[in-house]
């Protein structure tokens, strides 16, 4: 069967989807990749049909299908590429001309294949095993994606009751809530970069009786790596070795951290939401967000990248009614992205009910991008705000306008949220509202560091917090208050790292002139 069917058509159709799966483990929905390889085989079959009809032999036919699935799949790939060199722009970085070559080379493949290529069963053979080579690499990253996961996870350090004293009476245990702003950067860095004068909202903060560490920092620049810091109470090394550090043991040990731990042998009950960078589904209480993969009239993400990357790009660019209906349906998928964040804090809203004492972990992505909040909560429909690759505004003005509508947003639900615990709990609740980091990546590594840092504690005795606290001691110091436990303060240190290698981090030292310590 090996030598007579072409199996590499659809293997090929099946390898796409799974090799941009692969590529963005962690970060895309696995049910989402389906619906996308039941259109490739559509298209697959499709198009040996047709083809077959002048070829009237299916190998050949498939041999020809293969290298036109191939094209389809990567045109968008091969456009940005020679659209980004200077040398080779002028040539090759227009849809005509490259199409145009295509068309040849394909022109040539066919007279080829039906008039001089004579082992048609060996070169079945041969491509029908590379194509099973191939294929077998990504299912290989992925299988070994899910077992570092689940390895991980037997492997997480058990560090129950190691350092707290169970309380007898759980009713004199305060409800912790560590709400996660993704992105929210400090108010100096507001006033600077964005031109927003963010004092009104902390204003609101402190006169509830919050502490704002108007000078703090992460303590690492991307969101794992931060939270997980930050959750264990030490630096990424004193709870993970380097000589082992992964992404995976990373998220396991922000969702099985040593304060989850510790809080749930005193009696607490974890509260978590639906979220697409972690699995927190193990928690007493998860307020999950539910897709339907294959019904839903919009396309994914993870499918407007793989347009992106095929030859319905050209399309997509030449023709604008076409233009226009894609980008409707994108925008569809941003609603997805709003209308998860809206969930969550609703669900957040309504955690504040459940029987305590409750940890409660609420990792917002806001006011992170795509920028999806009108200031009064609706749907922004105005598309250049999130119009541009991987969701993100057309250019500096969007970018900046969007991030201040998401801040003015999320301080309105802040604020609500903040009344609501404490007519709850009678003011006697902790509450910690963060950045994990700032919204800029390249142009000052340091306001990627700079964050909101308000905490609120039940009798608001801030004696040991100070205006340059790093989150790395927040926890440390709540359970040596509420825990009776001596963990005292570790140094606090920001270390950064870029995108293209999160854990290839190094230290970074206040730059602003107010927070600078001598």
């Amino acid at each position: 069967m090996i030598k007579k069917l072409p199996l590499h058509t659809f293997l090929l159709a099946v390898y796409f989807p799974i090799a941009l799966f692969a590529s963005n483990l962690g970060e895309i929905n696995p049910l989402t990749i389906f619906r996308l390889i039941v259109f490739m085989m559509v298209v697959v079959a499709a198009i040996l049909f047709l083809l077959n009809i002048i070829l009237h032999d299916w190998r050949k036919t498939g041999l020809l299908a293969s290298f036109i699935i191939t094209f389809f799949s990567i045109y968008g790939l091969l456009y940005d590429f020679f659209k980004s060199s200077p040398s080779l722009n002028p040539l090759l970085g227009r849809h005509r001309v490259l199409l145009g070559i295509i068309l040849v080379f394909l022109i040539i493949l066919v007279y080829f294949i039906n008039k001089k290529l004579s082992h048609i069963t060996e070169a079945t053979l041969f491509i029908n095993l590379f194509t099973i080579y191939l294929i077998a690499m990504p299912l290989a990253q992925i299988g070994l994606y899910s077992y570092q996961i689940n390895k991980a996870a037997i492997d997480s350090p058990q560090t129950i009751g190691q350092e707290t004293r169970p309380s007898e009476n759980t009713d004199d245990l305060p409800d912790i809530y560590y709400i996660i702003l993704d992105a929210y950067d400090r108010q100096d860095y507001l006033l600077s970069e964005f031109g927003y004068d963010n004092s009104a909202f902390l204003g609101s903060l402190s006169e509830k009786g919050f502490y704002i560490a108007e000078c703090s920092r992460s303590n690492y620049a991307h969101t794992f790596l931060s939270l997980s810091s930050t959750l264990n109470m030490d630096y990424i090394p004193g709870f993970l070795p380097q000589d082992t550090l992964t992404e995976y043991k990373l998220k396991d040990a922000l969702v099985h951290s040593r304060f989850r731990e510790n809080t749930a042998e005193l009696g607490y009950q974890t509260v978590a939401f639906e979220n697409v960078h972690w699995d927190f589904s193990d928690a007493d209480t998860f307020y999950k967000f539910t897709i339907q993969p294959f019904l839903n009239p919009y396309l994914f993400p993870f499918e407007s990248t793989f347009i992106d990357n095929s030859i319905i790009k050209t399309l997509n660019d030449m023709n604008p009614w076409l233009q226009e209906k894609i980008s409707s349906l994108t925008a569809s998928a941003v609603k997805d992205h709003y209308y998860l964040q809206k969930y969550i804090m609703d669900s957040l809203d309504d955690s504040i009910s459940l029987a305590s004492p409750k940890f409660i972990f609420g990792h917002i992505e806001k006011p992170h991008g795509p920028y999806v909040f009108e200031p009064n909560g609706d749907f922004i429909e105005e598309d250049a705000f999130y119009r541009d690759k991987y969701f993100s505004a057309i250019n500096k003005h969007y970018n900046h306008l969007g991030y201040v509508k998401q801040i003015e947003y999320i301080n309105q639900r802040m604020i609500h949220f903040v009344e609501q615990v404490l007519i709850e709990s009678n003011g006697k609740a902790i509450i910690i509202i963060q950045g994990d980091h700032g919204i800029q990546e390249i142009e000052d590594l340091n306001a990627r560091m700079a964050i909101l840092y308000a905490v609120y504690l039940p009798d608001q005795d801030y004696s040991h917090f100070y205006p340059s606290i790093t989150p790395v001691n927040t926890f440390r110091l709540i359970q040596d208050k509420f825990f009776s436990t001596d963990l005292g303060l570790i140094k606090d240190k920001s270390y950064y790292s870029y995108r293209e290698d999160k854990l290839d981090y190094f230290s970074v030292k206040e730059s602003m002139p107010d927070c600078v310590q001598e």
